[in-house]
């Protein structure tokens, strides 16, 4: 799961570095931000929440076991993608809140 955090962690320093030489920080949130909400919409997908109770609980009783292990993987692999990009944008929210 490491490299999947280190993923999620070069993309937030690619925003980050963008930012820095371009001083273009619109685009570096932008990219930190894809990066972060990117995977959340996998993971929305993965979970189910785009369809309704019926259709849900259809696809929950004919999931084979090794079917659902493999969507759990995929979905903790892009939590640990997000989670970086995730993280650095509610800090930069909270400074930027602060800073006034």
């Amino acid at each position: 799961m490491l490299k999947y955090l280190g993923i999620g962690s070069v993309i937030t320093l690619v925003g980050l570095i963008h930012g820095f030489y371009t001083k273009d920080w619109e685009m570096a949130l932008t990219i930190i931000g894809v990066g972060g909400v990117g995977p959340l919409l996998g993971v929305a997908l993965l979970t189910g929440i785009f369809v309704s109770g019926d259709q849900y609980r259809f696809n929950k009783k004919v999931e084979m076991e090794e079917d659902k292990e493999k969507k759990d993987s995929w979905i903790t692999r892009l939590l640990m993608i997000s989670a970086p990009n995730i993280g650095l944008l509610i800090v930069l929210f909270v400074v930027s809140y602060v800073a006034g």
